[in-house]
């Protein structure tokens, strides 16, 4: 449970995370092209080469959010509180008012 909660806070906050990285690079490439300008096209490919690894980490967290959520929902406890499901089909929680699909990721009405 702990687990999941930690991953999906990560998950929520990771692109907004690297978006304020991306803007502060922004800036800083900006403020440096005029002193040192090899230094700003060097930052300019690592920001485009660095994005492609950036957003494979984010499916990688997805990924892995999905696959706990799974395993428990697959023990009939819900992912985020850690109470128990109520009825075979049902995946959605009473306590924390949460619906799950199947496949780990949450519904939203």
């Amino acid at each position: 449970m702990l687990p999941y909660r930690i991953l999906s806070w990560l998950t929520e906050v990771y692109p907004f995370a690297a978006l304020a990285f991306y803007i502060g690079l922004a800036m800083f490439t900006f403020a440096v092209c005029f002193l040192i300008p090899a230094l700003a096209i060097v930052i300019l490919m690592f920001s485009i080469f660095f994005l492609v690894p950036a957003v494979a980490f984010f499916r990688v967290l997805k990924m892995i959010e999905a696959w706990l959520a799974r395993n428990q929902i697959s023990r009939h406890r819900c992912p985020c509180c850690g109470e128990e499901l109520q009825g075979a089909e049902e995946v959605d929680c009473l306590v924390c008012g949460i619906a799950w699909d199947p496949q780990g990721t949450k519904v939203t009405a």
